[in-house]
């Protein structure tokens, strides 16, 4: 699908959004940017649920993952985006998207893998490509990922305001298209910002309660910290010299800290009446 819109009456479009000129013809040009977008959103929801009907359950759990539309950014969420992050509208990569919730960072990476040749993909691709003696674009073909114009914008190296999840940014049908990949955990955090978010304005952006943000980041790091030894627990127990009774108490321990943390969250939702 080719945008009709040019970039530059894209961005013109995006300032006057940001200058509050809110008239008819603005909204003649969002509403055919949107029509444009939707066919994009469609077409790459649409090759996204093929590929995870194709790769089945990711894990142990036997769960396959299923793509969740995320609506249209709203003209209201636009303004206060390109207000709060002085970029172009034309940059912007949320405007559509879908949301695909993993059940941890494992089936996290695993989708990422398949979707997209990732950075440390492409660093393998090199060293593979060197020692068979052959281009990298060969390596990369025999390779091949679903979308091939993609980004990784990976917010668990690069948390903002506590928020963790892998973000693929893919541009193959033409406009940004966002599919944002959240273990459990942190769609529990995410989904917890965004109430606290409607009753103290500006908290999932770290303005607001000081109490509130301490509440967030809290939360955020504890969350990280238990995805990251879940992660690296589960790690040592593979190899054909692992003891039994060792699996046992250290996955016993992981599930207890998983049910402290689902306590906090609850605490903290009793406590905020959410």
């Amino acid at each position: 699908m080719t945008i009709v819109m040019t970039k530059s009456q894209i961005d013109r479009l995006g300032e006057r959004i940001r200058s509050g000129i809110v008239d008819s013809s603005t909204r003649r040009a969002l509403d055919e940017l949107y029509a444009a977008y939707a066919e994009v959103s469609e077409d790459t929801f649409k090759q996204l649920c093929q590929v995870l009907d194709s790769l089945g359950p990711l894990g142990e759990s036997g769960l396959e993952p299923s793509a969740a539309r995320r609506p249209t950014k709203t003209l209201d969420s636009i303004a206060a985006k390109l207000a709060r992050e002085h970029a172009r509208l034309s940059q912007m990569q949320d405007i559509i998207g879908c949301r695909v919730v993993v059940e941890n960072r494992r089936e996290q990476g695993i989708l990422s893998g398949s979707l997209m040749i990732t950075p440390q993909a492409r660093e393998a691709h090199a060293a593979l490509s060197r020692d068979l003696g052959v281009s990298e674009k060969i390596v990369a073909a025999i390779l091949k990922r679903p979308f091939a114009d993609a980004s990784l914008d990976d917010r668990n190296a690069r948390p903002s305001n506590g928020y963790r999840a892998v973000h693929i940014i893919v541009k193959d049908f033409g406009a940004p298209y966002e599919i944002q990949i959240r273990t459990e955990l942190q769609n529990r955090w995410a989904q917890l910002s965004e109430r606290l978010n409607d009753i103290y304005p500006g908290a999932k952006y770290g303005k607001g309660a000081a109490g509130v943000q301490s509440v967030l980041y809290d939360l955020s790091d504890r969350t990280d910290a238990t995805e990251r030894d879940y992660e690296a627990t589960v790690a040592s127990f593979e190899g054909d010299d692992v003891d039994y009774r060792f699996i046992v108490r250290h996955r016993a321990r992981l599930d207890d800290a998983i049910e402290a943390l689902e306590r906090r969250y609850e605490e903290i939702e009793e406590r905020y009446r959410l």
